[in-house]
């Protein structure tokens, strides 16, 4: 069965624009982004007959405690416990990791989120 990563990429990617009004960019932004932005990468752990386990790490990098507090809680409110399906795959959602990351910029303030993650493909129907 074929993986389907921009697939993925765009569920996630959806979710977390849906949840903050902020559109998030898949392990790097652009030099010419400004606070706040949202950072993500899905990473693959462990892959079996359709099924594939995974991490979801988000970053929120504001320069507002509470802006950045707010949507760590909106990203992980639609995230955790959550199932989303398509017509290409189905994946349910956990909170599993939270904390604040010390940045040399003191202004600057940063989450980490971590989110366990089961994908399934689905089967293509045949035409038999």
């Amino acid at each position: 069965m074929k993986s389907d990563t921009n697939g993925i990429r765009q569920q996630i990617s959806s979710l977390i624009r849906d949840a903050t009004d902020v559109q998030p960019f898949y392990i790097n932004r652009p030099s010419t982004v400004t606070y706040p932005y949202i950072l993500y990468e899905y990473k693959e752990v462990n892959s079996v007959d359709g099924q594939t386990s995974g991490t979801l790490e988000v970053d929120i990098v504001t320069k507002d405690r509470k802006t950045v507090n707010d949507m760590a809680d909106q990203i992980q409110d639609a995230f955790d416990h959550n199932v989303v399906n398509t017509d290409k795959l189905m994946f349910h959602s956990y909170r599993a990791r939270r904390y604040s990351v010390v940045e040399e910029d003191k202004s600057i303030q940063r989450i980490h989120l971590q989110m366990d993650m089961y994908v399934y493909s689905k089967e293509e129907e045949s035409n038999a």
